[in-house]
């Protein structure tokens, strides 16, 4: 139903001869109603948007072939004409992104629980992925990685590039140790070989798990993004099942021993001023103490544990503590790790005391920490 009013208010849009041919081709006008004989049917009002559905009509019209006098419709508004470059515009990409998909590869890298066709539950790790079907001996695990995904990596960089944190070699290793031996275990002889610098674009990574007698070594692989058949090296390792006895430590006696205390936001600038930027997810410190060759941290962490064996944002804040006996303007990064023994998973508060081992050099720095 087309209302005459409109009609007329739209006829200020159109020639005359326009209005008079619409009006004779398209429409009869019976009283203060039109009856549409042919052609298409054009609302003009709906409640609370009158003028839009009017803008909306008349845009069909002009679809239509109706000659539209655009100056006569723009004459209430103060518009000017603005002049064109004369050179080629600049061409910048601005595309969309598709959602992380990358064929043989896990397309989600959320933690969740999945079913499989015999009803056995799948479980993907964020950082680890998911066990891939092999016909050798050695145990794969594949996952996509970017700056962001997971998200909280975004916030660990490295000169300004987002490099992963040596603490997400560890988690890896011992994903993967808790979903195939099931069993306590000691990491030994972690050796990180090169860093792995993440960005928007998916990077693939695999965990490769190879049994050696009653033990298990692992090796971390990243990918070429350029050439599909060049993979890098990036940590490696053995994973050793043990039944170790924690000792036990009296928090309250070890924190007695410290009473330099030293602000945490000081502390991180103190660490950007190396070249290390830690983002709002990795600044888990929440009270310092340090002295000659030790250091005491209190940490507290607010992402969620479940998925992970020691979150490497815990385990990072940890090793985070040994910046506050370390001298100043040097940039130290973990080069890896003799031993490391996991006795259970920790909560999300967790005190670090490093300590550093004597007769070490400016080189190469080798420190006890405990959780």
């Amino acid at each position: 139903m087309f209302k005459y009013a409109t009609v007329k208010a739209m006829a200020g849009y159109l020639s005359n001869q326009t209005v008079k041919n619409v009006i004779a081709k398209r429409i009869t006008i019976d009283t203060c109603d039109i009856a549409v004989d042919e052609g298409v049917w054009l609302p003009s009002l709906r409640p609370l948007a009158d003028w839009r559905q009017i803008l909306s009509s008349l845009a069909l019209l002009y679809e239509q072939g109706v000659t539209v006098d655009w100056v006569n419709f723009d004459s209430d508004y103060p518009r000017c004409k603005v002049g064109l470059p004369t050179y080629p515009f600049q061409k910048q990409r601005h595309w969309i992104e598709s959602p992380l998909t990358t064929q043989n590869t896990v397309e989600t890298l959320q933690c969740n629980v999945s079913t499989s066709t015999n009803n056995v539950s799948t479980f993907t790790h964020p950082l680890l992925g998911q066990k891939l079907p092999s016909a050798l001996k050695d145990i794969v695990f594949q996952s996509v990685l970017t700056l962001d995904t997971p998200t909280f990596l975004k916030d660990h960089c490295v000169y300004e590039q987002v490099v992963l944190p040596g603490a997400a070699y560890i988690e890896m290793a011992l994903a993967a140790a808790s979903q195939v031996l099931k069993n306590q275990v000691r990491l030994e002889k972690v050796d990180i070989k090169r860093a792995l610098i993440l960005s928007a674009k998916p990077q693939v990574v695999q965990l490769i798990l190879s049994q050696d007698a009653a033990d298990y070594s692992f090796a971390i692989y990243s990918l070429d993004k350029t050439d599909t058949e060049n993979w890098t090296l990036h940590t490696s390792g053995k994973i050793v099942v043990t039944p170790d006895i924690p000792k036990k430590v009296n928090i309250a006696e070890l924190r007695s021993k410290f009473t330099s205390e030293i602000a945490v936001e000081t502390h991180y600038l103190q660490c950007q001023e190396r070249g290390i930027a830690y983002g709002l997810s990795f600044r888990a410190i929440k009270q310092l103490w340090g002295k000659a060759e030790a250091a005491l941290g209190l940490i507290w962490l607010k992402e969620e544990l479940a998925a992970y064996q020691i979150h490497p944002v815990l385990l990072d804040a940890c090793f985070q503590v040994i910046f506050a006996i370390l001298p100043e303007g040097k940039t130290y990064l973990p080069g890896g790790f003799a031993s490391l023994r996991v006795y259970s998973h920790p909560g999300r508060n967790v005190w670090s005391y490093v300590k550093l081992r004597p007769n070490h050099d400016l080189q190469e720095i080798i420190a006890d920490v405990y959780l």
